[in-house]
Order: structure tokens, then C-alpha cells, then sequence
């Protein structure tokens, strides 16, 4: 268990660097007035399970993951974490890098500016496989004008509807249908789904 650690660099819990891999375990409690309550990672980061959970990124973004290197999630919960203070974002991740999951839940995060679960205005942001991202307030997904696009690697399967809210309307995403349907996301608001194809 990581809890209660405090960084003004960067990262309450962990600030990783190099590579970091989590299977098990907590990182619970942690604060951050610079980026990533939980963890701020400009290295590779790979999270298969354990928890991240009630951390805050206070008058910062991303309340339990910072991501401006490699982060990839195949299970796990980011849960109750918080982006807090004016209008800050990624309650549970903000994405600055290279994002992808297949697997784990991102849930009951929140954010005083956007993107409560993801924030994502970094290089890319894929998905595959069977996802929980839900219960987050305000805004499950938000996507930036800069980098507008979710690709979608492999089928999604099982996988809970995806609110998504876009800062510029338009098509958000790029293999959806070869491996799924609309069905799988929901529009929040800002953003209308009769506006988003599918390619």
C-alpha cells in the first residue's frame, strides 16, 4: 500500500520515470499540487490490477494518473479520485501521452472542470475488450479539439456505454466498425451522437 504521500513536483504517490508495473496492491490517499494525486508517469506504466483509489490533484489535473509517457491498462479500478480546485481536469486519468486499455474499471471519479473519468488531449487513446467506464462526474470521456480520436483495437465486448463528450463535433472514431456499434458509447453533453460516425 502506497498512502499518504504528498509531492509538489508531481505525483502523491508515485512519480515514475522509468517503468513501472502494478498487478496488485493500492495507491490510496495521496495528494498532489502538481499533477497526478495518485501517480505521474512521463515513463512506461502498465496497470493489470489493484487499485487507485481517493487520491487528489489538488488545484491540478489528473486525481489518479497523469500520463504524458506510455500507460497501459488491462485491469485494475481507478476509483474516487479527484481533480479539485477551479476547473481542473482527469478526475481519474489525464491523458498527455499514449493511453490504452482493455480491460479494469474507471469509476466514481470526479472533476471540477472535465473529464471526470478520462481527460484526453495527448498522441493517442485506443480500446479493446470489456470496459467499465462510468459513474464519473462531470463527464465520463472528454476529448479535446487537438486530439479528438478514440481507436478502437479489438471487439468491446461486454463493455458498459462510454459516455463521450467532444470539445469540436465530429467523427471521434477510427475502427469501430470492424469491432463494434454506437450502442457502445452514449453522448454526454456538448456532444451529439447522430454527428458521429462510425469508420
Amino acid at each position: 500500500i502506497i498512502t499518504g504521500g504528498f509531492n509538489s513536483t508531481g505525483g502523491g504517490g508515485i512519480h515514475n520515470m522509468g517503468t513501472l508495473t502494478m498487478s496488485t496492491g493500492q495507491i490510496n490517499s495521496n495528494k498532489s499540487s502538481n499533477q497526478g494525486g495518485g501517480v505521474y508517469n512521463t515513463g512506461s506504466m502498465t496497470l493489470s490490477g489493484g487499485t487507485i483509489s481517493n487520491n487528489v490533484a489538488n488545484n491540478t489535473n489528473g486525481g489518479g494518473i497523469y500520463n504524458s509517457g506510455t500507460l497501459t491498462i488491462s485491469g485494475g479500478e481507478i476509483k474516487n479520485n479527484s481533480a479539485t480546485e477551479t476547473s481542473r481536469n482527469g478526475g481519474g486519468i489525464y491523458n498527455a501521452g499514449t493511453l490504452s486499455i482493455s480491460g479494469g474499471e474507471i469509476k466514481s471519479n470526479t472533476a471540477t472542470g472535465l473529464g471526470a473519468g478520462i481527460y484526453h488531449d495527448g498522441a493517442t487513446f485506443s480500446l479493446q475488450g470489456a470496459l467499465d467506464i462510468s459513474g464519473n462526474a462531470s463527464k465520463n470521456v472528454y476529448l479535446t479539439a487537438a486530439h479528438p480520436t478514440i481507436t478502437i483495437n479489438g471487439d468491446l465486448g461486454n463493455s458498459t456505454a462510454i459516455g463521450i463528450t467532444m470539445e469540436t463535433l465530429g467523427v471521434f472514431t477510427s475502427g469501430l466498425s470492424t469491432h463494434g456499434s454506437i450502442d457502445k458509447f452514449s453522448s454526454e453533453a456538448g456532444t451529439s451522437v447522430a454527428l458521429v460516425a462510425n469508420n
